[in-house]
């Protein structure tokens, strides 16, 4: 009987987590609205650090040996793309800090140091993003939205970030390698429809005179190489071609959410959205 009530616990703990992780998405997306939620470093802190509590309360008299059991749900923060490494690492603490703070063996000062400590951690990461409401869909203007309240710009860097991406021939390339040239980067994929729909813009931008000094570097965030690769077989891209190999990490990086996005960096070292091909316009 004890068994099956163990199993029980850890079933619904396991329940409990996903529907923490379902219902903050819909909440936080259709409800309050906020604008790239999911590419916010404190999204998924949020998730796994309340998700794994109340878990762990159901499972307060469960061994702690079989609360690792818990962790079969972490994959749906990847299903929707929520982490990537090493920011899973981040994630993993937080889900076990939850743990940790459910347990009633805790001594009342521990429990609040450790409190204490990840309350500051998730506020860093809190404040370093922007955070930006929406308050009507639909109207975007170069991959942004137009009707938006921006409560804090953040402070997160806009240098070119850590990254290695994959050429066609699968050599490792660093963004970082373009620094001191103009480059103009297009993120993109081959399911992606309005990609297709601006791709004439771009080899129209790519081949102008006025843009013959611009490195032009395409990325695709397709997460099937194959599939990538065999594009290019029916299809032709001038520039540098590119695939992420982390598109959660991509996206995150350049603050996105979808495609086709545009940044642009000159020799400084500093990316910045850029318009796109249709309105960009070489300095």
């Amino acid at each position: 009987m004890n068994v099956l009530k163990t199993i029980g616990r850890l079933v619904l703990g396991l329940l409990v987590i996903v529907l923490v992780a379902f219902f903050s998405l819909m909440i936080f997306t259709e409800w309050i609205k906020i604008w790239n939620v999911t590419l916010l470093a404190w999204f998924p802190l949020m998730l796994a650090g309340l998700g794994y509590y109340l878990a762990g309360r159901i499972n307060r008299s469960t061994n702690p040996v079989f609360l690792l059991v818990l962790f079969g749900a972490f994959p749906i923060y990847n299903l929707v793309d929520l982490i990537y490494f090493p920011q899973v690492l981040l994630v993993i603490v937080f889900a076990l800090i939850g743990l940790i703070l459910s347990r009633k063996e805790l001594a009342s000062q521990y429990r609040k140091v450790i409190l204490g400590i990840s309350v500051v951690v998730f506020l860093f990461f809190f404040v370093r993003d922007p955070l930006v409401f929406l308050y009507k869909d639909g109207v975007y203007k170069d991959g942004k939205p137009v009707f938006t309240v921006t409560l804090w710009e953040g402070f997160k860097s806009n240098t070119i970030p850590d990254g290695i991406y994959l050429d066609r021939e699968g050599n490792e390339v660093d963004l970082r390698s373009f620094e001191g040239s103009d480059v103009y980067v297009t993120f993109w994929a081959t399911w992606c429809g309005p990609c297709k729909f601006h791709k004439p813009a771009l080899d129209s931008l790519k081949n102008s005179e006025a843009a013959r000094d611009i490195v032009f570097v395409d990325i695709s965030i397709d997460k099937d190489q194959e599939k990538w690769q065999a594009y290019f077989e029916t299809e032709e891209r001038k520039g540098i071609q590119l695939i992420a190999k982390s598109s959660s990490k991509t996206m995150a990086d350049f603050q996105f959410d979808g495609i086709p996005y545009y940044v642009s960096f000159k020799a400084d070292g500093k990316f910045r959205p850029a318009f796109s091909p249709i309105y960009f316009q070489p300095e």
